[in-house]
């Protein structure tokens, strides 16, 4: 299970965000309790919470920073995607491309460049089984 207190972010992390976007983190983690389901059937790992398993806990601790800019609207054109409900395999592949750099936007490969396979991974299953906020 996943241990709040040894956050995998940095000091610094928290003194270069606006404190906007701290408001908003702080408030997309108290929906988070609200707004996911259980997972869906069909267990993926042998060993849940082992090692290369996705974790649900984890991903919804680290989606906080996600919701900042990825959270659902009421319609129109959006440039920046709602991730709830999105099919594992395709965070999984947009993360990995945005940590490796192979695809361009400078704020996503930073994020994604502090990220793991299970941090990416627990993020894909809390994703694709959280419902949208009301």
């Amino acid at each position: 299970m996943f241990d709040v207190t040894a956050s995998m972010f940095p000091a610094a992390h928290m003194v270069l965000a606006s404190p906007f976007s701290v408001m908003l983190a702080a408030a997309a983690m108290v929906q988070l309790a609200s707004t996911d389901r259980p997972s869906p059937p069909g267990v993926r790992c042998e060993q849940p919470g082992g090692a290369g398993c996705p974790d649900l806990e984890l991903g919804r601790h680290l989606a906080a920073e996600c919701r900042t800019c990825h959270r659902p609207t009421g319609g129109g054109e959006r440039t920046i995607p709602d991730l709830h409900g999105m099919p594992e395999h395709r965070i999984v592949q947009a993360l990995s491309a945005y940590r490796d750099r192979r695809l361009p936007n400078p704020v996503m490969q930073t994020v994604a460049g502090r990220l793991n396979d299970d941090d990416i991974a627990s993020l894909a299953l809390f994703f694709e089984t959280a419902r949208k906020p009301k």
